[in-house]
């Protein structure tokens, strides 16, 4: 089994391939344009999607590209050429199937929801509620997380509510906690952004229900609204791990649910930080 593991390919090729094999879908799910029947008897339409077919194909040739900077370039020697190859076959044997959040398409929805400037914006008054809440604004007790204290955000995503939490509150020192590594390596890209707006990506083309409405489909987003690195520096530190390591109750979840354990290099104590940012009897007012 750890033989088998051994051979799993990096991030970046794994998302690659996940790419190319809509790319692929993309390039027949119009098959049917080119029968001679077709086009005779409806020309028009057959242009029509044939164009459609173009743009879908260069939107995901923009996605190319979009993945290469968030991610690296995926490998293309020969050991991780024939990685690549037998990989599919051997995924489901080596008992390391990519849950959802490590599928491309998880990632480009999580793009548009986090680090765009529609997405943030509809996500906006969640983020300033968990912040107000944090610094005990509308608390009966009015205590908040103190100065030094810790704040322990679980399942961070791409760090979009962990970067506002750490921004919100300077002195305090935040841990985004999260399983997938794919999630994780876009945090890290978008937390290293000195520019707005420098990635441009397709987040909906994995979506053929979309085709109804062409626009939907092939509609082109830029992030991150903000730049975090052109911003003061904040205490932010992200770790992946899964949280249903943190404690007894959490290993019970995770036992009767068969779900995979990840890699946590957090100790069970941190998860008391987040407990102490709302002191037992504090309830929102």
């Amino acid at each position: 089994m750890q033989l088998l593991r051994s051979v799993r390919p990096p991030l970046a090729t794994r998302l690659a391939l996940q790419h190319a094999a809509l790319l692929g879908g993309m390039s027949h799910e119009f098959a049917a344009l080119d029968e001679p029947e077709l086009q005779q008897s409806l020309p028009r339409h057959c242009a029509t999607m044939k164009t459609y077919q173009a743009e879908l194909l260069a939107c995901g040739a923009a996605n190319s590209a979009a993945l290469a900077t968030v991610f690296g370039r995926a490998e293309n020697h020969g050991a991780d050429r024939l990685r690549s190859v037998v990989w599919p076959w051997l995924e489901p044997l080596a008992g390391t199937a990519e849950d959802e959040y490590e599928h491309l398409g998880s990632v480009w929805r999580h793009m548009a929801r986090d680090w765009t400037a529609g997405g943030a914006a509809q996500t906006g008054h969640l983020r300033a509620e968990v912040l107000r809440l944090l610094r005990g604004e509308g608390l009966a007790s009015g205590a908040g997380v103190p100065p030094g204290g810790e704040v322990l955000v679980l399942g961070c995503g791409q760090a979009r509510l962990a970067w506002t939490i750490a921004s919100g509150l300077p002195g305090a020192r935040v841990t985004g906690l999260e399983a997938s590594e794919a999630q994780l390596s876009a945090a890290n890209f978008f937390l290293q952004c000195a520019e707005e707006e420098r990635l441009a990506f397709h987040p909906f083309l994995d979506e053929p229900r979309s085709n109804l409405h062409a626009a939907a489909r092939t509609a082109a987003l830029a992030a991150p609204d903000i730049a975090p690195a052109a911003l003061p520096r904040v205490s932010l530190e992200l770790r992946r791990g899964d949280f249903l390591q943190l404690s007894p109750s959490g290993e019970e979840a995770l036992r009767g649910s068969g779900r995979r354990r990840g890699s946590s290099s957090v100790p069970p104590n941190r998860a008391a930080s987040l407990r102490g940012a709302f002191p037992t009897g504090a309830t929102p007012s």
